[in-house]
C-alpha cells in the first residue's frame, strides 16, 4: 500500500523505468484515469504522482491496464525481472514469471548455444526454469560420455583443419581414425584418452560445447550436426 506522503516518489519501483518505456508510460498515463488514493483500493499496480503546492501535497494513483505492465517488463533484462520487478509485488512476481517473457529470453540466449534441446521441456518446466537450468549447466566443466559420443568433433592438427570430415566417437567406446584406424577411448577424469595420448576436456564459453586437448597440436571441436 502506497502513503500519500510518498513524496516525490515517481514509481512503485523506480528500476522498472527506463528510456525505453517512457514513450509507453507517457501514452499509458495520458489515456488512463486518475484516482484520488482515498477513494481507491491499492489492489492493482501504480504509478504515483505528486503534485506539491505551498499549503501542502496532493498524491494521486495513476492506474495502467496489465497489458502496459507486461510491455514494460519485456525491456528489463532476466536479472532485472528476477531481482527487482519480482520483489514489488505478488502480481508483479507473477507477471515477471510469465512464459512469453522467459520464452523471447530463452531464444535470445541460446542463440549459437550447443546441445540446448535437452532443457526445452515443456511438459514439466516453464520457460523461466528452463533458462535457469541451462544457465547452471553452462557452469559446468566435466564432460559426459554421452555428450562425447553426442557431439561430431571438428579437428584442428598443426593449426589447419583437417580436410578429412568430423570425428565421431561410438558409444560402444570405439573410435575410427582416418590415419590410425580403429582404436578405442575412455574418458577418464576429464581427460580423454585414446590413440597413446590424453588431451584434457575444457568448455567452450561461447558455444556452451567442448573442447579437447585446447592448446596442444590436437585440438577438437565440438559440432552439433542437424538433422534434416
Amino acid at each position: 500500500r502506497f502513503s500519500q506522503e510518498s513524496g516525490d516518489d515517481v514509481m512503485a519501483h523506480p528500476k522498472c523505468i527506463n528510456g525505453a518505456t517512457e514513450a509507453a508510460i507517457t501514452d499509458a498515463k495520458e489515456n488512463s484515469t486518475v484516482l484520488n488514493t482515498t477513494e481507491v483500493e491499492h489492489s492493482m499496480p501504480s504509478i504515483i504522482t505528486s503534485n506539491t503546492h505551498s499549503r501542502g501535497k496532493n498524491t494521486t494513483l495513476v492506474f495502467f491496464p496489465e497489458e502496459i505492465w507486461s510491455d514494460v517488463l519485456s525491456f528489463l533484462t532476466p536479472n532485472e525481472l528476477c531481482s527487482t520487478a519480482s520483489l514489488i509485488n505478488k502480481e508483479f512476481d507473477g507477471w515477471s514469471c510469465r512464459d512469453a517473457l522467459w520464452e523471447v529470453h530463452s531464444v535470445n540466449r541460446w542463440k549459437g548455444k550447443q546441445n540446448i534441446d535437452k532443457f526445452v521441456n515443456k511438459k514439466t518446466l516453464s520457460w523461466k526454469k528452463c533458462y535457469a537450468w541451462a544457465e547452471r549447466d553452462a557452469l559446468r566443466n566435466t564432460m559426459t560420455t554421452d555428450e562425447l559420443c553426442y557431439f561430431s568433433w571438428k579437428l584442428l592438427y598443426n593449426g589447419r583443419w583437417s580436410r578429412l570430415g568430423l570425428r565421431k566417437f561410438r558409444p560402444d567406446g570405439y573410435y575410427e581414425s582416418p590415419y590410425a584406424g580403429t582404436c578405442e577411448w575412455a574418458l577418464l577424469n576429464n581427460k580423454l584418452c585414446f590413440m597413446g595420448i590424453s588431451l584434457y576436456v575444457e568448455r567452450d564459453p561461447e558455444t556452451w560445447g567442448w573442447v579437447i586437448g585446447n592448446q596442444t597440436s590436437t585440438v577438437y571441436f565440438s559440432v552439433e550436426e542437424t538433422l534434416s
